[in-house]
């Protein structure tokens, strides 16, 4: 099972406009986990008002949930959205040749480093791997090429940001 948690902050999921807290997701993770249900969830860095506390909050969530699976992306404003007409200005953005990203060098970096501990806190767990062992194994050569692929993007240093072009 699949869901969205976004963030692991209440004022980051109001600013996006969610109507479930973290206590929903820790509530709805721990019953899919009694049922035997596998658990993904989807989380995102990068609202212009997001702060470091903000992510240390959805970092402290990750490190107490027991997710399958999960994964993080940048937000991203999409034109033609309230989201992208509130932070035009903060934008990068144009349609030929595409591109959207914040205008703000020192923030994506940021971004990137967000981006890197969170993959780090989720898969380099010594719980995390403990408790899929069996499936690691059991999966060997996806595991290799998986991690493999990660790699780059976990320790690199110049060229993180196209390993984890090419990872995410």
């Amino acid at each position: 099972m699949l869901f969205r948690s976004e963030s692991g902050s209440e004022r980051i999921l109001k600013l996006y406009g969610k109507e479930y807290s973290t206590r929903e997701i820790r509530d709805t993770v721990n019953l899919l986990r009694k049922t035997g249900i596998e658990v993904g969830s989807f989380f995102m860095v990068g609202h212009p008002e997001e702060t470091q506390e903000d992510f240390e909050q959805t970092s402290r969530l990750i490190r107490s949930i027991e997710l399958d699976y999960a994964t993080i992306g940048r937000t991203v404003p999409y034109p033609g959205t309230e989201f992208f007409d509130r932070y035009r200005d903060q934008l990068d953005f144009s349609l030929f040749p595409y591109r959207n990203e914040w205008k703000d060098a020192d923030r994506t970096r940021q971004l990137l480093a967000w981006e890197k501990r969170f993959m780090r806190e989720m898969y380099l767990r010594p719980t995390y791997v403990a408790r899929n062992a069996w499936r690691l194994i059991k999966n060997a050569r996806t595991t290799v090429k998986s991690g493999w692929a990660m790699l780059p993007f976990l320790f690199g240093n110049g060229a993180a940001e196209s390993a984890r072009n090419e990872f995410i």
